[in-house]
């Protein structure tokens, strides 16, 4: 009897130890899906503010070293407007700080598929715009020349 007992002892104080575990792992989870969260909403406003102001995304070299000269390499503007930003915003001088193969969200392939992202967002919008208008009026023309009567269009929303 008193055998059974120590077990039972045993295994109540196993699954206190291992709701504490789990609890502690849930608020990791939670936290680390925050911080994510915050990273990844600065670098899509940055991504959307240098699409609205017609800014180049990438320069000549894409990586994050810096040279001989302790000057940061040419990363390209939107490297270089994470690090300016990341100066004064601690969450991503945090994200900056990880060691190297760590997940940032900066590399080229990233950067990329958020463009892609916001294009297919934008391009939706204006397929339910133009769905939505009473009406709608396609101009056309053609130029020739160097493009050798390439076909431009634009198609023009007009509502009441």
């Amino acid at each position: 009897m008193q055998l059974n007992f120590e077990r039972l002892q045993k295994y109540v104080k196993n699954n206190k130890l291992n709701d504490n575990v789990d609890i502690l792992t849930d608020k990791q989870i939670v936290e680390d899906r925050q911080y994510w969260r915050c990273v990844l909403d600065r670098i899509m406003s940055l991504i959307i503010t240098m699409s609205k102001c017609n800014i180049a995304f990438r320069g000549h070299r894409e990586n994050d070293s810096y040279t001989d000269d302790d000057k940061p390499s040419s990363r390209g503007n939107f490297l270089e407007f994470i690090h300016l930003i990341a100066k004064y915003d601690p969450v991503l001088e945090n994200s900056l700080k990880q060691p190297k193969g760590t997940t940032k969200y900066l590399s080229g392939s990233i950067q990329n598929e958020s463009n892609n992202i916001l294009a297919r967002h934008i391009k939706q919008q204006i397929v339910d715009e133009i769905a939505d208008s009473p009406f709608l009026s396609v101009i056309m023309d053609t130029t020739n020349g160097l493009f050798n009567g390439l076909l431009d269009f634009a198609l023009v929303e007009q509502s009441i």
